[in-house]
């Protein structure tokens, strides 16, 4: 499935208090400088709170988040569609809370709220 032309979805990822997330795309296909993944750190699409912007073909760099909170914004227009995009995610320590680094962990009890449409059959991060 592509996704759609038009979209504008958004997700928020909520780890528990006191860690970090960690993103790590698996697949990224959008048109080019046209259709966006934008991670902010928290809930809002604020410009201080912007960790990245991506487009395109290549998968993008591993992303940390500073809080323990990070929004996905996904904007498209309304020409050319792909096959979208695919991210899994984990968390770990915040260091400065502690002063240890540990290993990024498997989320196994993660908060995601979808708060736009569907996109075909599947939700495509």
């Amino acid at each position: 499935f592509n996704y759609s032309n038009r979209c504008e979805c958004k997700w928020v990822i909520t780890a528990p208090i006191g860690k970090r997330i960690k993103i790590e795309f698996v697949e990224m296909n959008t048109e080019p400088n046209r259709d966006f993944v934008w991670v902010f750190n928290g809930r809002k699409t604020l410009q201080p709170n912007v960790l990245a912007k991506f487009s395109g073909h290549n998968k993008p760099p591993i992303i940390t988040s500073i809080s323990n909170e990070i929004l996905l914004w996904f904007l498209t227009d309304d020409k050319i569609t792909s096959n979208g995009w695919k991210l899994k995610y984990s968390w770990g320590i915040n260091k400065w809370l502690d002063g240890i680094i540990n290993p990024l962990k498997a989320l196994t009890r993660l908060k995601i709220r979808v708060t736009a449409a569907k996109l075909g059959n599947s939700f495509y991060f």
